[in-house]
């Protein structure tokens, strides 16, 4: 079952000076290469939005990779970074301390719980959202009956009160969908937007080569079904 999906947004310093999706754009236009942004990794699905944002807008920021979203956006409010994406939870109560500010959801549509908060596609058509999910696998040939039982058990857990309460208060959305929709999901997922960034990604490997003693390591990114690594060619690769 398709566990939760988390709705992440684009958070900045209060000093910086864009503060919706289109100053964004227009800012970084007049400051190619000189605007970092911090994401949860290589690949992750923040990585994978901002590579689409830049294709689409013509923009051109530097990648800064962290190992959780969370000390990016504690670099982000102490200063060290001007702009980062994050999932929602975390951010809301800084930034109604103002201590960050939030620039867009990334999504296409306004998010429930930041209303007042402005989407990525306003300031850059054509963008299709990337959401980050949490799903419950088991090993192929599990019996069915087993396979119900544990769906039907996990799906209760989640959709009860309490566990609607801790998930979302997490920032996560719960979605408890039935095996059958969640292997449509699986088969569904849109390729192309991996097809669409792989040679930016690419690019970007082989520009920053990942070393650990000297030696030049490969990269496998994954994103839904689809998998980039330090080896694909082009976009045609991954169709």
């Amino acid at each position: 079952t398709l566990i939760s999906q988390s709705m992440a947004a684009i958070i900045a310093h209060p000093s910086f000076p864009a503060s919706n999706m289109a100053e964004l754009v227009a800012y970084a236009k007049k400051n190619p290469g000189k605007i970092s942004f911090g994401t949860s990794g290589v690949g992750s699905e923040h990585h994978i939005s901002a590579e689409q944002i830049a294709l689409l807008a013509g923009i051109s920021m530097v990648h800064v990779p962290y190992k959780s979203g969370f000390q990016a956006m504690n670099d982000v409010i102490s200063g060290q970074m001007p702009i980062s994406f994050s999932i929602t939870g975390p951010v809301l109560g800084p930034a109604r301390a103002g201590k960050l500010k939030i620039i867009a959801v990334v999504s296409d549509q306004r998010y429930a719980r930041l209303p007042e908060v402005g989407t990525v596609l306003d300031g850059v058509p054509g963008f299709v959202p990337v959401r980050g999910w949490t799903g419950l696998f088991a090993p192929a040939g599990l019996p069915q009956p087993v396979l119900r039982r544990l769906a039907a058990d996990t799906i209760k857990g989640i959709t009860s009160a309490d566990g609607r309460a801790k998930l979302f208060e997490a920032g996560f959305d719960v979605v408890g969908n039935t095996p059958e929709e969640f292997t449509l999901m699986l088969r569904d997922t849109p390729l192309q937007i991996a097809a669409d960034v792989a040679e930016r990604i690419r690019s970007t490997i082989e520009k920053y080569p990942y070393t650990f003693d000297g030696k030049q390591m490969p990269i496998t990114i994954s994103l839904g079904i689809a998998s980039i690594d330090s080896t694909t060619k082009s976009s045609e690769d991954l169709l």
